[in-house]
């Protein structure tokens, strides 16, 4: 796979995310707009488990380490031939490093 530089904000591309996958897609909130006091209601309700991908913690707890640790491994995207790119690995990152950053 050829590795380069790619910029999601020039190009039309597409999530794969689900109910079980996207705490937005389950809730209709993405829980990067959420006060700290929401995080903590949604979680004690839910008994959330912070790696668990859907969770509430889920992209806080990657928005913060994003932050102070940037990327540590590369997205990958692949081109469609409708023009669309897909993320085969990585959307979970890159939709968190583009909504907050």
């Amino acid at each position: 796979m050829k590795e380069e530089s790619f910029d999601p904000t020039q190009h039309k591309f597409c999530y794969n995310l689900t109910k079980d996958t996207c705490f937005q897609v389950k809730t209709g909130i993405c829980s990067l707009n959420l006060t700290e006091a929401e995080i903590h209601k949604y979680s004690s309700a839910e008994n959330d488990e912070t790696s668990v991908r859907g969770s509430v913690n889920y992209c806080v707890n990657l928005f913060s380490d994003l932050k102070q640790n940037g990327f540590k491994k590369p997205i990958q995207v692949a081109s469609n031939p409708c023009g669309h790119y897909s993320f085969t690995d990585g959307q979970h990152r890159t939709c968190s490093r583009f909504r907050r950053f």
